[in-house]
């Protein structure tokens, strides 16, 4: 009787410790899991060259000598698009502020659908649908309101600087947004150069900030001396630009 008794009682052991070391694994593989998250990470250049502050020292296709002070914008919609047509959103919108590395690195936990993502997509700035004054109460995103009288809404960019206006500095400021129910916004979108198909993903998106003045349009800095926020040709010609900004780098 007590062999028999401490045979069932090892058995009870043995199952005990077989359920945990099984418990012990699937919450292994489960961290394991939640470790592959995936990261978008944005960086801004002049040619190949990370973009270098308050210097003027860049040169665009109208021949502006030009620095760079401020550059902040949205990116809304983000999706990857696999083989078969379908989409799914990363995230939807997105604040950056290319001198604060805290806006520019975003992860996400979540998993894909083991199919090959050829291509990823975004707004830049808002649909004209998604654009609503007062979705953003608080700083820095606040800080990026478009007037009222010129629609309301956000801002798509602010990018500033000094630029050489014949022989002294001026500064310069390009602001698009929804001019007066104008869609300024634009959809980019960038084919990956190796499909991803492990249920994650590590992409850069790039800005080219000299392309925002070139290609099809020779952007010149001396034509919006006193602003561009109001001028439906300008804000037409930085969105056609824009097309040419980015590249996607994995």
């Amino acid at each position: 009787m007590k062999r028999s008794s401490f045979n069932i009682i090892s058995l009870r052991h043995v199952g005990l410790s077989f359920m945990l070391i099984s418990a012990i694994f699937l919450q292994s593989c489960e961290k394991e899991h939640e470790q592959k998250d995936s990261t978008l990470r944005f960086t801004h250049k002049v040619g190949t060259a990370d973009v270098i502050y308050d210097s003027v020292m860049y040169t665009n296709a109208a021949s502006n000598l030009y620095s760079v002070e401020t550059l902040r914008y949205f990116v809304s919609d983000l999706m990857l698009t696999n083989a078969s047509g379908d989409s799914f959103v990363v995230d939807t919108a997105i604040y950056l502020d290319a001198r604060d590395e805290a806006t520019l690195t975003h992860v996400y936990s979540l998993v894909l659908p083991e199919k090959d993502f050829t291509h990823i997509t975004f707004n830049f700035g808002f649909s004209n649908a998604d654009n609503h004054s007062g979705m953003y109460p608080s700083l820095p995103e606040s800080g990026m309101a478009w007037p009222e009288m010129m629609g309301g809404g956000y801002h798509y960019m602010k990018l500033e600087g000094k630029f050489m206006n014949n022989s002294s500095l001026a500064n310069f400021k390009v602001h698009t947004g929804m001019l007066n129910g104008n869609a300024n916004y634009f959809t980019v979108t960038l084919p990956l150069t190796e499909t991803i198909s492990e249920g994650h993903f590590d992409l850069t998106i790039n800005m080219n900030l000299n392309n925002w003045f070139s290609d099809p349009h020779t952007f010149d800095l001396a034509n919006i001396l006193g602003g561009m926020m109001g001028n439906q040709t300008a804000q037409t010609q930085i969105k056609e630009n824009g097309y040419n900004v980015f590249s996607v780098t994995q």
